[in-house]
C-alpha cells in the first residue's frame, strides 16, 4: 500500500450572515452571539488529476483542529458540491458574482443526493482524521466530476441555539489533507 497526502487548491469558509465574503480558513459550525446565529461553512476542492490512474482503497479527510468551542461532537453532514467555482466563492456566489446552481453552502442540496458522509465535529485539539471515509466521494470525484473532490461541510442542525463550532490551524491548505491509499498489486513474475 502506498498513501498520499493531497491538499486542497481552492479553499476557504464562508458565514451566513456576512454573505459577501469568505475567508481563507475551514471554521464549521454555529457561532452564537447576541441572540444570533452565523452559520460557518467550509468550502473546498481537491484536484485528484494525478491520482486518476491509482486503484484507491482508502480515503480519509485529516486535519489539524486548532479550535473546539462550545458544544463539541456534534452532528454534522460532508456533502460534494456539483459545481466548480473559484476563490472568489461567497455564501451566494460560486466566484464573486454567478450564484450557485445548487448545492452551495447556502443551499441544503438535494435531499436524494447520495454524495454525502455523516461526521461527527472534534471534540479536541490536534491533528486527527475529521471524516474516517470519504472513499466513495473520492471515488466519484475521479469517475464523473472531472477529478475535483468539492465539498461543503454543515452540521446538521442548523441553528442550535448555542455556539458549536470547530476551526482547524490557519490556512487550510496546509492544515487540511485528504489522504488516499492505494492498492498496490502484487507482481507476477
Amino acid at each position: 500500500m502506498a498513501t498520499a497526502d493531497i491538499y486542497p487548491t481552492v479553499y476557504g469558509s464562508t458565514d451566513g450572515q456576512d454573505t459577501d465574503f469568505h475567508v481563507p480558513i475551514f471554521e464549521c459550525g454555529e457561532v452564537y452571539t447576541n441572540s444570533k446565529s452565523t452559520r460557518r461553512r467550509p468550502v473546498q476542492c481537491f484536484d485528484l488529476s494525478a491520482y486518476a490512474g491509482w486503484t484507491i482503497s482508502a480515503a480519509e479527510l485529516r486535519g489539524n483542529v486548532y479550535t473546539v468551542s462550545g458544544t463539541t461532537g456534534f452532528a454534522c453532514t460532508l456533502r460534494r458540491v456539483l459545481e466548480s467555482f473559484t476563490e472568489d466563492f461567497t455564501w451566494d456566489t460560486k466566484d464573486g458574482s454567478n450564484a450557485w446552481a445548487n448545492a452551495g453552502p447556502s443551499t441544503p442540496g438535494s435531499a436524494t443526493d447520495t454524495g454525502k458522509v455523516a461526521f461527527t465535529s472534534p471534540t479536541t485539539k490536534g491533528d486527527q482524521a475529521l471524516v474516517a471515509d470519504v472513499l466513495a466521494l473520492v471515488e466519484d470525484a475521479i469517475a464523473n466530476r472531472s477529478n475535483l473532490f468539492l465539498f461543503v461541510a454543515q452540521p446538521d442542525n442548523d441553528n442550535p441555539g448555542a455556539t458549536a463550532d470547530f476551526t482547524l490551524r490557519d490556512p487550510a491548505a496546509a492544515y487540511l489533507r485528504l489522504t488516499v491509499t492505494r492498492r498496490l498489486f502484487a507482481q507476477v513474475v
